[in-house]
């Protein structure tokens, strides 16, 4: 084997080694994993107002004001009937 050969072949072996050590550091499945982190990250951001409230809290919330409003235009239908 020349030298130019033996170089060659040394270059091609650091390289190889290079790239088994990514591919042992990058798994698919953590891939997976992150991004599903990520997108359930995104949905957390999406359904919490700055306040902290959720989705659901603001929906009790709005119940409770329209049962509210109900009661108050009861009482005023009843007012102007009379």
């Amino acid at each position: 084997m020349s030298e130019k050969e033996e170089v060659i072949d040394t270059i091609n072996l650091d390289q190889e080694d290079e790239f088994g050590e990514e591919e042992d550091e990058f798994d698919e499945e953590d891939s997976d994993d992150e991004e599903e982190d990520d997108f359930g990250d995104l949905l957390v951001k999406l359904m919490v107002s700055e306040e902290g409230q959720t989705v659901g809290e603001s929906m009790a919330q709005l119940s409770k004001q329209m049962e509210m409003q109900n009661k108050l235009l009861v009482k005023l239908i009843t007012q102007l009937k009379n």
